[in-house]
């Protein structure tokens, strides 16, 4: 399972991870996490799996020349090939449906 956390941190990030974690656990489920921040700790400190990916809206901004969206929905395509999941939950900012749908790309 992908559970998307765009744009969470701190005290709001915990409570998702601690959700997400029992959920999971209780579904028989491996979540793999997806970031836009380098704020690893909390996923560390559990010991699940994290993807991070650009904050592209942002990264547009300071050099928009780039094909940030783009280069995201490819990162979520590669993320999908490879951990190949059943089902995918957002919390915080939703991605894009064009990365939502590159997850099922095989």
């Amino acid at each position: 399972m992908v559970v998307t956390v765009l744009g969470l941190g701190g005290e709001a990030l915990e409570k998702v991870l601690d959700l997400v974690q029992s959920e999971c656990r209780n579904l028989g489920r491996k979540p793999v996490f997806v970031t836009d921040r380098d704020e690893f700790g909390p996923f560390r400190r559990r010991r699940l799996i994290v993807e991070q990916v650009p904050d592209a809206e942002a990264l547009a901004v300071r050099f928009p020349d780039l094909p940030w969206t783009l280069y995201r929905e490819r990162l979520f395509a590669l993320i999908g090939r490879r951990w190949r999941p059943v089902a995918s939950a957002s919390f915080g900012r939703r991605p894009d449906a064009r990365c939502l749908a590159a997850l099922d790309e095989r």
